[in-house]
């Protein structure tokens, strides 16, 4: 297997480890990478998110600042280094568990929200960095409604059908907040749930659920 190959292989099982919350295998396998790639920036951001991930805070920054000195304006360095200062490592760590995810999020209401699939999704860079119950935001356009991070970071869209009813009732007056369920390689699933009805539609629910009882969605569950 040529050079070239083999570091194609790598990238992808790298992402892929992260995807499925795999840090100490993403760690081992992007420590290859370097070993080889002329482009460390990259690696070297997937080496940092995984120690931060881990809990290693000094690690993670470390990685993050060695992106900086080769490319001074990366974006997703400097994003991470951000939330090194405000969130504790462990705390990111923790995210992960059920315990540090409300499950009022995540508790369907009939009517009022509704689990999605993201589709023409952003970059696997950006989606690694995503973590079950993080909530991201929606943002209408022309046809569709983008999903954003609290960067403004892209990581998809709502699908066209679905979109083109949630901007109907936006633009009424209607209000939305919208979690990360579950993330991996292929799919991003979002909880969408409605947290104001506007007076002109207090009789029209924002989606068709074939449930009438609540059920918890549990932020743990993988993708599928």
């Amino acid at each position: 297997m040529s050079q070239e190959k083999n570091l194609f292989r790598l990238e992808k099982e790298a992402i892929k480890a992260a995807l499925g919350e795999n840090w100490q295998q993403a760690i081992e396998i992007n420590q290859k990478i370097l070993t080889i790639t002329h482009k460390p920036a990259p690696v070297l951001n997937r080496l940092g998110l995984a120690f931060f991930r881990q809990g290693k805070s000094a690690l993670a920054r470390q990685h993050f600042n060695q992106v900086l000195k080769i490319d001074p304006s990366n974006t997703i360095a400097q994003k991470n280094l951000e939330r090194l200062k405000t969130v504790k490592a462990s705390q990111v760590k923790a995210q992960v568990s059920l315990k540090s995810t409300p499950l009022s999020r995540f508790i369907e209401e009939p009517g009022k929200t509704k689990l999605v699939k993201l589709v023409r999704l952003g970059s696997s860079e950006n989606l690694v960095q995503l973590v079950s119950g993080q909530e991201v935001f929606l943002v209408p356009k022309k046809r569709m409604i983008s999903i954003l991070d609290h960067q403004n970071v892209y990581l998809g869209s709502i699908p066209e059908d679905l979109s083109q009813r949630l901007l109907f009732l936006i633009k009424e007056g209607n209000k939305y907040q919208a979690f990360i369920k579950a993330v991996n390689n292929q799919t991003v699933q979002l909880f969408i749930k409605e947290t104001e009805r506007s007076q002109r539609l207090h009789n029209q629910p924002s989606f068709t659920n074939n449930s009438s009882a609540p059920i918890v969605f549990l932020p743990l569950e993988k993708a599928t």
